[in-house]
C-alpha cells in the first residue's frame, strides 16, 4: 500500500483516517532513534518509522501475526494491539533476537483517539540492550562483592554526610556483629566511643569532619556476645558532581588476631629484654644468631662479638663436665630438647653455674631450624646446695626431698642406710613411688599386708600421706625392728621435704611404759582400759572368731571381810590365786583383766549361744571356788558372776559391760556365789530401780513416805501390847512394796534418810493417837521399827533417836528396834555392835527379826544385846501340820526364855495357830488374825476368824 495514495475501500479509509489524525506524530516518530509504529482499529500496521523498518522489515498493512514475527510472538503482538484498541495502555520489556542480534527493548503502547473515538494505537520500543547489560554487569559485580565479603573478615560500608551508616555489607552473623543495628548510627556510637573524652575518637572525628581519607584507623569494640574485637578502617569521601560532600565509602577489616599477636609480641619483647635470664638463639648448627641483654651482662660479651660463634667455644672452661657437654651435644644433633647444669666462665674469668634449658625451634617438615636456650645463673643455688649437702651429711637423721613431680632431688647417707633394702633405687631423679614399691617387694617394712590387695592398699595410703603430709608426724616400723618417726611437709615451691628420726629406744620405752600402764601390778593381768579396747576390737569383727562371744564380770564375795579379818596380804594372795586360775582356764586369744578391787572380767570370742555361755560360767565358777589356803587357814572363796553374750546383748563396749554388771548385780541380789546370764528383763528391772530411786529421793524430800501400824497381841492378858511400824509409799498411783523401795534406798545411800523419815512419821502419828485414845493413855505399848544397816553404822544415830523421842514426848522404853540376822554379818559388825549397845543403854529394846532363817550364829545372841526374838512366819504357817516347824518354834521359844528374852510370832492367821503358840509359851502374836496394818494405831482390835482375814499378805 502506498501511504501517499488514496483508496475507496473501508480499510483504506480507516488507514487514511488514522494517518491524518497522527500526521504530526508520525513526523516525530520517524525522527526517533527508537523503533516506533502506528496501527489501526483492526490491529494492522499503518506506519513504521525508519528504525522499526530496519529491525523488523516493512509490515504496513499487515497484522503482527503476518509480519514475520512467528506465530506465537505475532499472536502476542496482535493481542496487545487489540487491548490498546480496547482502551488499555500496554507497557512491557522483552528480550528478542533480531537481524541485528539480541535486543532488549522496553515497549509502551497507547491508544490514538480523535473526538473521543479510538482510531488505533501507537507504540514505541526503546532499545535497553546497553543499559540492561550494564545493570547485569553491575549486579554481577555486586554479587561477586557479596560473595567476597561473605568469605572474608572484611565488610564494606557507606555513610552519609553526617557520618551515619547507610549501608553495611558483610557476614555479620559470622563476625558476631549486628550490622542491621548500625544503620543510622555513627561509628563512634556503635563502638561506644566518646570523642569528648577519648583521644582516639577525638582524632577520628576531626579526620571525618575535615573530610580527609580514613587510613588504617584501628579501634577496639565488642561483639554481640561480649567478646572483644579489633578492626581496621579505611575509607574515602564521596562527593557529588558539583563537589558536594555526600559521606564516606570504605572497607573495615577484622584484625583481632593480628592485634592480639602484636600485643603478645610486644609483651614478649618487653619480658625478654627485662628478664634476668640469659637467652640465646642458635641456628641448626648451634651458631649464635641473637642474644638478649641479660646474656651480655652474664657473659661479658656483646652481641656483635658472639654472632656466628658456638656458645661452648666461648664459655666452657677446664672444669666444665665433659659428660654434660656430650649429652647436650647429642641432644642438639638429634634435634631434642635438653636441660642440664653446666659450669661456664665469663669474659672476665668469673666461674658461674648455669641451669641451661635448650629447646628446638620447629621448621617446615618438622625438622628443627634452630635452637633457643634459656640460661639461669644458679651459682648461689649450687654453692648453697653443696653446703647443704655437707650439712645434712652430718645429721644422724635421714633427710630426703622430692620435687613437685615427686622425684628424689636431695638425700643424705642416713636416708640410704635407714632404707638399706631400697638403697638400689635411692638416687636423684627416682620417683618416691618407685622407691616405696621396691622397698615393699624387698621386705623393707613391717607388715604392709599379707595379700596383694592389702599391700597395694598400704602403698596407696603411704603415697597419699607423703603427697599430702599431715601436720603431725607418722610412725613407721621397719622389718629390722627399728621405729622411725617420719616428719614431712610441702614447701612453698611444691617440694616435699622429710626427716626420719630413729625413735626405736623411745618406742621401746614407750611400749614398756604402756605395758606397765595397761597391766595390773598385783596380778599381772590386763587392766580395764585394755579390756575395753579388746572388747571394742572384738565387736568390730575383724577376725572370723570375733563375730560372737561371751563377756563375764567376776566379783569376789565379802572380799573386804577377808581383808579386815585376815589382813591385806591374805586378800592380795587371794587375788593372785584367782588371776592364776583364770589364766590357766582360758584359751589362747581370750582376754582376762582385773577391772579393779576384787572385780575381774574375761572375754571369750567364738561362743554364740546361751548353752555355751552357761557351760563356760559353770566351769569358771567351779574352778574359782575351789578351796584355797590363805596363811594357816583353808577357805573356799565365794564368786559371783554376771554373764552376757555379744552381739545379742549389745554392740558397744559400754552396753556389754553395763549388761554384765546388771547380771552380776542380780547374782548378788540372789544370795551371791553363783552366776546370772543377762536377759532384757534384768535391765528393765534395773531401769525401774533407777526410776524408783529418783522418785524416792524426791518423795523423801517432799515428806511423802507414810507408815502403817500392825498390832501385836500379848498372850498374857490378851490385849494390844505394841505395834510394828511398816513403811508405805505410793508412786504413780501404785503402792510400792517396802522390800523394793527400802532395798533401793540402801543401794542409793538413802537408808539413813529414809529411816529417819519413817521414824518421824511413826513417832508423830503414834504420839497423837495415844493422846486421843483414852484406853492407850495409861499404857500405849511399844513401837517396833526395823533398822537398816546404814542407820546402825551411823555413830550419831543414838543421839538422833533420843532427840526425836523427846520431841514427840515418848519414852525410850516405848521403842523397840528390829534388826535382821544378815545385819549382824555385815563387814562393819563391830560398828553395828557399838550402836546396838548404845541404844540398849538408852532403854530401847532390841529384837532379832526373822530368827532362824539367816546365817546367824548362836554366839550373836551373846554378842549383841538382843531382848526379843521374832519367829519368822514361815515356821508359824505350818504349825499343826509339820512336826519339824513345831519343833523349831518350840526350840526358839525355849532358847529365848532360857536367855531371858521374849518371843514374837509373826504371820498368825488362824485361831488354831494362836492357840498352839499360846500352849508353846509364846509371849506375843502378830498377824492378820490379830489385825491388819492400819494408818493409825488401834488398841481395840479383836482377833478375826480365817474367813475374815483374807490371808492377803501386805
Amino acid at each position: 500500500m502506498d501511504r501517499d495514495g488514496s483508496s475507496s475501500d473501508p480499510a483504506s479509509a480507516m488507514e487514511t483516517g488514522i494517518l491524518e489524525s497522527t500526521r504530526g506524530l508520525t513526523a516525530v516518530l520517524d525522527c526517533l532513534p527508537h523503533s516506533a509504529w502506528i496501527f489501526d482499529r483492526s490491529g494492522r500496521y499503518v506506519f513504521q518509522n525508519r528504525i522499526d523498518r530496519e529491525i523488523h522489515g516493512n509490515a504496513v498493512g499487515l497484522l503482527p501475526s503476518e509480519a514475520g514475527l512467528g506465530p506465537e510472538e505475532g499472536q502476542a503482538w496482535t493481542e496487545m494491539h487489540l487491548k490498546v484498541i480496547g482502551g488499555e495502555r500496554v507497557h512491557y520489556s522483552r528480550e528478542m533476537e533480531t537481524s541485528q542480534g539480541r535486543i532488549v527493548s522496553e515497549t509502551s503502547i497507547e491508544p490514538v483517539m480523535a473526538d473521543g473515538v479510538i482510531l488505533g494505537g501507537v507504540g514505541v520500543s526503546v532499545d535497553q540492550t546497553s543499559r540492561t547489560d550494564a545493570v547485569r554487569r553491575l549486579n554481577e559485580a555486586h554479587q561477586r562483592l557479596a560473595e567476597f565479603v561473605a568469605v572474608s573478615s572484611d565488610w564494606v560500608w557507606e555513610t552519609d554526610e553526617k557520618h551515619r551508616f547507610t549501608s553495611v555489607m558483610g557476614d555479620g552473623e559470622r563476625l558476631g556483629l549486628d550490622f542491621a543495628g548500625w544503620i543510622g548510627r555513627t561509628r563512634w556510637d556503635v563502638a561506644n566511643g566518646d570523642p569528648a573524652t577519648d583521644p582516639l575518637w577525638r582524632d577520628y572525628v576531626e579526620t571525618v569532619t575535615r573530610q580527609l581519607p580514613i587510613v588504617n584507623f584501628i579501634f577496639p569494640g565488642l561483639r554481640a556476645n561480649g567478646e572483644p574485637i579489633w578492626v581496621e578502617v579505611n575509607g574515602r569521601p564521596r562527593l557529588s558532581r558539583d563537589g558536594r560532600f555526600l559521606g564516606y565509602r570504605g572497607v573495615t577489616r577484622n584484625v583481632t588476631r593480628r592485634e592480639i599477636m602484636a600485643e603478645q609480641l610486644r609483651r614478649s619483647d618487653i619480658v625478654i629484654r627485662a628478664t634476668n635470664n640469659a637467652m640465646v638463639v642458635c641456628d641448626r648448627d648451634g651458631r649464635i644468631l641473637w642474644v638478649n641483654t641479660a646474656f651480655e651482662r652474664l657473659t661479658g660479651y656483646a652481641q656483635a662479638e658472639v654472632l656466628g660463634k658456638k656458645p661452648g667455644a666461648l664459655l666452657q672452661c677446664s672444669e666444665t663436665d665433659p659428660e654434660t657437654i656430650r649429652v647436650m651435644g647429642a641432644a642438639i644433633r638429634e634435634g631434642r630438647a635438653v636441660r642440664a647444669q653446666v659450669l661456664n666462665e665469663s669474659r672476665t674469668g668469673r666461674r658461674y653455674w648455669l641451669d641451661l634449658d635448650i629447646r628446638p625451634i620447629g621448621g617446615e617438615g618438622g625438622e628443627p631450624e634452630g635452637f633457643v636456650g634459656v640460661q639461669t645463673d644458679v651459682t648461689e643455688l649450687v654453692e648453697a646446695r653443696a653446703l647443704l649437702h655437707d650439712v645434712i651429711e652430718t645429721i644422724p637423721d635421714a633427710i630426703a626431698a622430692f620435687d613437685g613431680e615427686d622425684r628424689l632431688i636431695l638425700f643424705n647417707r642416713s636416708y640410704r642406710d635407714y632404707y638399706a633394702l631400697s638403697a638400689k633405687l635411692i638416687r636423684e631423679g627416682t620417683p618416691f613411688e618407685d622407691i616405696l614399691r621396691h622397698g615393699v617387694a624387698a621386705g623393707q617394712y613391717m607388715d604392709p599386708g599379707a595379700t596383694e590387695e592389702q599391700r597395694e592398699a598400704w602403698i596407696r595410703n603411704r603415697i597419699a600421706i607423703h603427697r599430702n603430709p599431715p601436720s603431725e608426724p607418722s610412725i613407721q616400723l621397719l622389718s629390722d625392728g627399728r621405729w622411725l618417726q617420719v616428719s614431712e611437709r610441702r614447701s612453698a615451691s611444691g617440694a616435699i621435704v622429710g626427716a626420719r628420726t630413729d625413735i626405736t629406744a623411745l618406742k621401746q620405752a614407750e611400749l614398756a611404759i604402756r605395758r606397765t600402764a595397761e597391766t595390773d601390778g598385783l596380778t599381772q593381768l590386763a587392766n580395764r582400759s585394755v579390756m575395753t579396747r579388746e572388747l571394742d576390737k572384738a565387736l568390730q569383727g575383724k577376725r572370723a572368731r570375733d563375730q560372737s562371744g561371751v563377756f563375764i564380770i567376776i566379783d569376789l564375795d565379802h572380799f573386804k571381810s577377808i581383808n579386815d579379818t585376815l589382813g591385806h596380804d591374805a586378800g592380795d594372795a587371794l587375788l593372785r590365786v584367782v588371776a592364776r586360775r583364770l589364766r590357766r582356764l582360758l584359751r589362747r586369744g581370750d582376754v582376762v583383766a582385773r577391772l579393779g578391787g576384787d572385780e575381774f572380767a574375761v572375754l571369750l570370742t567364738g561362743l554364740s549361744d546361751e548353752l555355751a555361755a552357761e557351760r563356760t560360767a559353770e566351769k569358771l565358777h567351779k574352778a574359782l571356788t575351789a578351796r584355797i589356803r590363805l596363811g594357816d587357814r583353808m577357805m573356799r572363796p565365794g564368786i559371783s558372776m554376771g554373764v552376757t553374750l555379744f552381739p545379742a546383748d549389745g554392740d558397744t563396749p559400754a552396753d556389754i559391760i553395763k549388761n554384765a554388771d546388771i547380771a552380776l548385780y542380780q547374782s548378788k541380789a540372789q544370795g551371791r556365789n553363783g552366776w546370772t546370764l543377762f536377759n532384757p528383763q534384768l535391765r528393765r528391772r534395773l531401769e525401774r530401780r533407777h526410776e524408783l530411786g529418783d522418785a524416792l529421793r524426791k518423795a523423801i524430800s517432799a515428806e511423802e513416805i507414810d507408815v502403817a501400824f500392825q498390832p501385836q497381841l500379848g498372850f498374857g492378858d490378851r490385849r494390844i501390847v505394841g505395834f510394828e511400824v511398816l513403811a508405805r509409799w505410793q508412786h504413780g498411783g501404785q503402792a510400792i512394796s517396802p522390800l523394793e523401795f527400802i532395798g533401793i534406798a540402801e543401794d542409793l545411800g538413802l537408808g539413813g534418810v529414809l529411816g529417819r523419815a519413817i521414824m518421824e512419821r511413826a513417832f508423830a502419828t503414834f504420839s497423837a493417837a495415844a493422846a486421843a485414845d483414852a484406853r492407850a493413855r495409861s499404857d500405849p505399848g511399844q513401837l517396833a521399827i526395823n533398822l537398816a544397816t546404814s542407820q546402825l553404822k551411823d555413830p550419831h544415830f543414838p543421839e538422833y533417836v533420843m532427840e526425836a523421842l523427846a520431841r514427840y514426848g515418848l519414852d525410850p522404853r516405848q521403842l523397840e528396834f528390829e534388826v535382821t540376822e544378815t545385819v549382824l554379818l555385815d563387814r562393819s559388825a563391830e560398828r553395828i555392835a557399838e550402836t546396838l549397845v548404845a541404844l540398849r543403854r538408852l532403854g530401847i529394846t532390841l529384837a532379832l527379826d526373822d530368827f532362824g532363817t539367816g546365817y546367824a550364829s548362836l554366839t550373836h545372841l551373846k554378842r549383841f544385846p538382843v531382848s526379843r526374838l521374832k519367829i519368822d512366819q514361815s515356821f508359824v504357817r505350818n504349825i499343826g501340820q509339820s512336826d519339824d516347824d513345831v519343833a523349831i518354834v518350840r526350840a526358839i521359844i525355849g532358847l529365848a526364855h532360857s536367855l531371858g528374852m521374849t518371843t514374837v510370832a509373826e504371820g498368825v492367821e488362824t485361831e488354831a495357830q494362836l492357840a498352839f503358840l499360846d500352849q508353846l509359851g509364846c509371849d506375843i502374836a502378830q498377824g492378820f488374825f490379830i489385825g491388819r496394818p492400819a494408818p493409825r494405831p488401834v488398841w481395840s482390835v479383836q482377833p478375826k476368824g480365817p474367813e475374815e482375814t483374807g490371808k492377803i499378805p501386805i
